[in-house]
């Protein structure tokens, strides 16, 4: 996958997980769906991070926020996890750093 496909999946994914649920409730299916987003999002983060250096601090507070975000979503605590998904996906353009 090239570097601006796996921007953009996250930054799709990002997106999908912060419009979707409006309690802190999701169903088993819902819950290994995300968990595997979750996963598959932060082995794509350490691709990128590695592949590009552009803007340390930038990459830094992503990274950071993908870890709280998957911290709070182990904690069941969906809300949270949605919240830190939207700020990712909202608050930092992912793609600029390409």
């Amino acid at each position: 996958m090239l570097l601006k496909d796996k921007l953009i999946w996250i930054e799709n994914k990002l997106s999908l997980i912060s419009n979707n649920t409006q309690d802190n409730h999701l169903s088993e299916s819902e819950k290994k769906e995300w968990q595997d987003i979750f996963f598959e999002i932060k082995r794509l983060w350490k691709e990128i991070d590695s592949e590009i250096k552009k803007d340390t601090v930038k990459m830094l507070r992503i990274e950071r926020k993908i870890i709280e975000m998957i911290d709070e979503f182990d904690k069941d605590d969906i809300l949270k996890a949605k919240k830190i998904a939207w700020e990712i996906a909202h608050m930092y353009t992912i793609t600029e750093l390409k």
